[in-house]
């Protein structure tokens, strides 16, 4: 099996939620409903991520996948065969197994040290473009935490990272539609780095 299946499911889910954006944001309002419908998409953005990162990791210490550079393995003595397994596995590097506990795949830090865990042969790639600064990811993740707990610390973290103004109601529309420095609208932004980078590591 070839790992850039991944990229593949990913490609067609993260074009298939920027299209359900692209209506949203062509209307010169947006009715609750609608506000709310921007706001599922847009934390699906983050899942979609994290899906493609868990089985990208999980899926290369089995050996059962072909990356670009050939078979990708796990350099442990007792690598793992399958997702399940790889996932026990790296549970069990963890201090108390981390309480059973998943790494936050979204953190590319943390999927970083979860592939240096499985000792994969395609730590070099993973680390090279996960590891890429800035992220624009981190937004992607700050507005999403926002949206899932509307807590004054993931308002404050919104603010701080230039997505809103000091002062005032946040707007989840305003943030997403807003446009980047290189004239592309932040919600577009996102799925368009996910793919780029998701490209390189398959």
């Amino acid at each position: 099996m070839f790992l850039n299946r991944h990229y593949a499911r990913l490609e067609q889910r993260l074009s298939h939620i920027e299209g359900e954006i692209d209506e949203l944001s062509a209307k010169p309002a947006l009715t609750k409903r609608e506000k709310s419908l921007l706001e599922k998409n847009l934390m699906q953005l983050q899942i979609e991520w994290e899906h493609f990162i868990r089985r990208l990791i999980l899926d290369s210490a089995t050996g059962q996948f072909q990356g670009i550079n050939g078979t990708v393995v796990s350099g442990l003595p007792n690598p793992p065969k399958t997702r399940e397994q790889a996932l026990y596995t790296l549970l069990s590097t963890f201090r108390n197994n981390n309480n059973n506990r998943e790494p936050e795949w979204s953190h590319s830090n943390k999927a970083i040290d979860a592939a240096t865990r499985l000792k994969l042969s395609n730590l070099t790639e993973i680390t090279n473009y996960l590891g890429v600064t800035p992220w624009p990811l981190d937004e992607m993740r700050y507005l999403r935490n926002y949206i899932a707990h509307q807590s004054k610390n993931s308002a404050v973290t919104v603010r701080q990272h230039l997505m809103s103004n000091p002062a005032g109601k946040i707007s989840v529309a305003e943030i997403a539609f807003d446009y980047t420095l290189s004239g592309i609208q932040r919600y577009k932004s996102w799925p368009a780095f996910m793919k780029v980078i998701a490209k390189q590591i398959v």
